[in-house]
């Protein structure tokens, strides 16, 4: 197993606090738990622009990231090859590309069947429950990708200009 530098385990780490962010953003969002209960109301500008703002930091570090996504579901045994669709293909490497690759978060929300028009805001309590697990499942695999990366972290003091 290679081992990764310092840079690649800060980019995780910098990764899983922005999920972490996401995640709580979209639960909030889908759920309400800010507005006090269901039916949640239409997202504000405020939640889009966060939003805006963490989508724009996993596309900006998204080519960075997927190779190491790609090495820690390989150590679990886990295979990408058997997806011939590209656009599975690219979900495949990346599944938490489902909660930023959308344009805004009413595409989001109809992306995962919270809603079913982007042009109205409609949502399911069930489906948005299912998504919030979703979510909080993700959040323990990052928690075993944080704890990976720091077994396979080049640990050998680097001397300044080398």
């Amino acid at each position: 197993m290679r081992t990764y530098c310092t840079g690649d385990v800060d980019l995780v780490l910098e990764w899983a606090d922005k999920y972490v962010e996401i995640s709580s953003l979209l639960k909030n969002v889908l759920t309400g738990q800010n507005s006090g209960g269901y039916p949640p109301p239409l997202p504000s500008i405020e939640d889009e622009i966060e939003f805006q703002r963490l989508k724009y930091w996993f596309r900006q570090h998204h080519d960075d990231f997927v190779p190491i996504w790609s090495d820690f579901c390989l150590s679990k045994g886990k295979s990408f090859e058997s997806f011939n669709k590209s656009d599975e293909m690219e979900f495949r490497k990346n599944p938490f590309l489902y909660f930023y690759c959308p344009d805004n978060l009413l595409d989001l929300a109809c992306a995962v069947g919270v809603t079913t028009a982007t042009n109205g805001w409609d949502p399911d309590i069930q489906t948005a429950e299912l998504t919030v697990k979703l979510l909080d499942s993700f959040n323990y695999t990052v928690i075993h990708l944080v704890h990976w990366i720091g077994e396979f972290a080049d640990t050998t003091p680097q001397l300044p200009g080398l």
